[in-house]
This record gives structure tokens, C-alpha cells and sequence, in this order.
């Protein structure tokens, strides 16, 4: 601010003072005068020497505003008045808030890839599976499975069946949520805490080998636990084959399929390293029960089912799978 604005400011403040005082006296002179003329002239004379002060001021203030520079004279008129920024042609640098530093202006972001599945701003659909070469922690049995589900939903990619209260585990009972695995064939009813990992497991066998997953057996009641067991027992249904005790099986908790397989081949090339360790039967025998250990689905079984939480518990049964113990 220059010298002139500030002397301006200075005569600004000490009028308005002076002609405030003046006024003030010279009314109270005329009012209360009354019938002493004297006093009345002497309140009309004070009156008087106060408008030849603020006309005497109106011209000083005139004669510095025509020789104080214009940016001085508004900064002191208005001092809260934004005064316009003068623009350069020349770029400046930016600095540091801190130090004073000159800093290196940042760089745009990279725009994101429309087609990019990173890109936070495109919402995700649940619906459509997870690539099947990678398995996600919705491709994976939520655990733990010996406690209800009615609270869990289906997986997104898997369709509601029903609610079931009579539901078993290990002997307990609970309340299950059951859910129907749309690209497995046949039986395909299972408990809501595995169906996304069965539909990973089955889209995954389908992107590997271009065929589609069948079952002969998922979700059962106790009732249909206790016919399975019977058969067993008197070996006069269902082949007589190996089942649990009512409450007991994996089957009942809605965690266990029993898939369909076409029959295999005892062909030692095609078998994995697992075939030789696991105690299904041996290679070269072709009289084996287990021959089925040795066909496609078995063996891809044998290298993929512990990516989805999944394995083959019985010995003598290797179509049945569940999850492991980990999420029991």
C-alpha cells in the first residue's frame, strides 16, 4: 500500500469522526436554544463549519485520487476488495507447501481400461462365474459345516431350492439352505455353504475338458439315509453299496455328490502320480473294483478337487466327494 492511500485512509477515518461530533453538537445547540437566538446561530454556525469540513474533504480526497495510483486507492477505500491477479505468459513451478521446494507437478491418471475387471467403477455382477482357471473365496465351502445355513444364502450362481430343518451332520441336526448347481447334471441339490465351491468345481471341469458334470446322487433326508444303509446292510438294494448310518452321512448335510462316470481305462500312461498313492485299486489290475479311478473325470478329481476345498474320503467309493475337514 502506498504512502497516499495510507494518508487517505488516515483523513477518511479522522472526518467521519469530526463530522460525527459536529453533527451531534450542533443538533443538541439548535434543540435546545429554544428562544436564545445566540444559541441557535452558534448551534447553525457549528452545523455550517461541519459541511465546509466534509466538502473540504470531498476535494482533497478528489485531488489523491487523481495522483495515488489506482491500485493503491482501491486497496484503501476497500481494503477487503480482491485485486485483479496480473497473468504471465512465462510457466511457474509449483513448490512444496512445506520447505518451498520446487516439486514436480503430478502426472494425469491413466484412464482405466473399460474392459479392464480391475476398474472399480464398473460394478460387479454375482451372476457370472469367476474365471474357472482361478478359484476365489466364494469358489471355497464356507465353513463351518457342522453349524446351520438357513441364515446363508445360495450361491449367485446357483438357483434356491428349498429350506429343510431335519438336515444332518455328524450326528447333529441342523437347519440347511438348499440350492440346485445349474451345470451339474442329475442330482445336483446341495447345501447353500458349498453350492458356489460345486458350481467352481463343475465350471472348471467343463473349461478343461468341454463336458459337463453328472451325479447320481447329492442331497438326501434321514429317510432316504436310512433306505441307502438298509441296502447296505441286507445287500438286497442299490448293489449293496457302503452307506452311513442315518445321521451320520455327508450326504444328509447336503456337502456330499456322488458322481456318474463312464468306465476306464487301467492304462499306466494315463494315470497321475496321486493314482499309485491313494490305495484305489492298483494299475495294473484290471479285475480292480476301482477301475474307475483311472478314467478322465477320476484323475482331473485327483489333481483339482483340493483347489475347491473338496476331496475323495472313502476308499472304496471314488465318485463320492465332500469337503475336507478343514471346513468342518
Amino acid at each position: 500500500m502506498g504512502i497516499l492511500a495510507i494518508v487517505l485512509r488516515v483523513l477518511t477515518a479522522g472526518i467521519v469522526v469530526a463530522a460525527t461530533i459536529g453533527i451531534i453538537w450542533a443538533g443538541a445547540l439548535i434543540m435546545t436554544a429554544r428562544d436564545d437566538a445566540s444559541q441557535k446561530a452558534k448551534g447553525i454556525k457549528r452545523l455550517q463549519e461541519v459541511i465546509i469540513g466534509l466538502a473540504g474533504y470531498a476535494l482533497l480526497a478528489g485531488f489523491i485520487s487523481f495522483i495515488a495510483p489506482k491500485g493503491d486507492l482501491n486497496t484503501a477505500l476497500n481494503p477487503t476488495a480482491v485485486v485483479p491477479c496480473q497473468v504471465s505468459d512465462k510457466p511457474t513451478t509449483p513448490t512444496s507447501p512445506v520447505h518451498g521446494t520446487p516439486t514436480k507437478p503430478s502426472k494425469p491418471s491413466t484412464p482405466l481400461d473399460p474392459s479392464d475387471p480391475s476398474d472399480p467403477s464398473k460394478p460387479s455382477d454375482p451372476s457370472k462365474p469367476s474365471d474357472p482357471g482361478t478359484v476365489s473365496k466364494s469358489d471355497l465351502p464356507i465353513g463351518p459345516l457342522t453349524s446351520s445355513s438357513d441364515k446363508i444364502d445360495c450361491d449367485p450362481r446357483t438357483t434356491f431350492y428349498k429350506k429343510y430343518s431335519n438336515a444332518h451332520v455328524n450326528g447333529k441336526k441342523i437347519s440347511v439352505t438348499l440350492c440346485k448347481v445349474p451345470n451339474i447334471s442329475g442330482s445336483n441339490i446341495v447345501n447353500s455353504r458349498v453350492s458356489g465351491a460345486y458350481y467352481a468345481l463343475a465350471a472348471a471341469y467343463k473349461k478343461a475338458t468341454g463336458k459337463k458334470l453328472s451325479a447320481s446322487s447329492s442331497f438326501r433326508s434321514y429317510e432316504d439315509q436310512e433306505y441307502f444303509y438298509n441296502c447296505y446292510k441286507t445287500k438286497k438294494c442299490n448293489g449293496g453299496n457302503l452307506a452311513a448310518k442315518p445321521g451320520s452321512s455327508k450326504h444328509e448335510g447336503g456337502y456330499a455328490i456322488d458322481f456318474n462316470v463312464p468306465s476306464g481305462s487301467t492304462s499306466v500312461k494315463k494315470v497321475t502320480s496321486c493314482a499309485s498313492t491313494s490305495g484305489f485299486g492298483s494299475v495294473t489290475d484290471k479285475k480292480s473294483p476301482n477301475r474307475w479311478y483311472y478314467t478322465e473325470l477320476s484323475r482331473w478329481f485327483c489333481d483339482n478337487l483340493g483347489k475347491y476345498g473338496m476331496t475323495r474320503p472313502v476308499k472304496n467309493e471314488v465318485w463320492h466327494v465332500n469337503p475336507t475337514s478343514k471346513y468342518m
